[in-house]
C-alpha cells in the first residue's frame, strides 16, 4: 500500500503503475480531466468521489484551471482496498484489517472509547484503533482508508 500527495502544476501523463490498482481524489484547485487511451474522459474536482483505475492505463492528465493537489492510494494487484471521501458512513472500516484517515482541513476524530483526536489540516492517520470511528467538524475533503493485508499475494 502507498498513500501519497501530488501537486499537478501542468497537463501531461500520469506515470504508469503495472500491477497497481490506483485510487485519486482531487484535494484543492478546480480539478482534472483524465483522458484514458480507450477514449474515456473523467472529470474529478475537489469534493469529487475518488477514481478507482488500472494504475497500467497512465491516463493524460489535463488540469482545469491551474494546479491542484491530489491523493494517491495504490495498492498491488491482490490487496483489496477503499478510499471513501467523508462523510460517508464510518462503519465500513470494520471491514478491513487497516485503516486509516486524511484530512485536508482540521477535523476532529472520534475514538471508539469516545476518546476524541484533533487532527490538524493535511493530516494521515495511518493506523486507526479497532471498532467504529467518526470525523466530526471537516474543514475541507477527508477520506476513509482501508485495506485488508491478509489479501495480499
Amino acid at each position: 500500500m502507498r498513500i501519497s500527495l501530488a501537486d499537478i502544476e501542468a497537463d501531461g501523463p500520469f506515470s504508469a503503475f503495472p500491477g497497481v490498482t490506483r485510487h485519486f481524489a482531487v484535494l484543492s484547485g478546480a480539478g482534472v480531466r483524465l483522458r484514458f487511451a480507450d477514449g474515456s474522459q473523467q472529470s474529478l474536482a475537489p469534493g469529487s468521489d475518488p477514481l478507482v483505475f488500472d494504475g497500467a492505463q497512465a491516463p493524460q492528465c489535463d488540469l482545469i484551471d491551474g494546479a491542484t493537489r491530489d491523493l494517491n492510494l495504490m495498492l498491488r494487484d491482490g490487496v483489496r482496498g477503499c478510499m471513501l471521501s467523508v462523510p460517508s458512513a464510518p462503519l465500513w472500516l470494520a471491514a478491513w484489517s487497516q485503516r486509516a484517515v486524511f484530512t485536508t482541513g482540521a477535523a476532529l476524530l472520534v475514538l471508539p472509547d469516545g476518546g476524541q483526536l484533533p487532527l490538524p489540516a493535511q493530516s494521515l492517520l495511518p493506523a486507526l484503533p479497532p471498532g467504529p470511528v467518526r470525523l466530526l467538524d471537516a474543514q475541507g475533503p477527508a477520506f476513509w482508508i482501508g485495506t485488508d493485508a491478509s489479501s495480499t499475494t
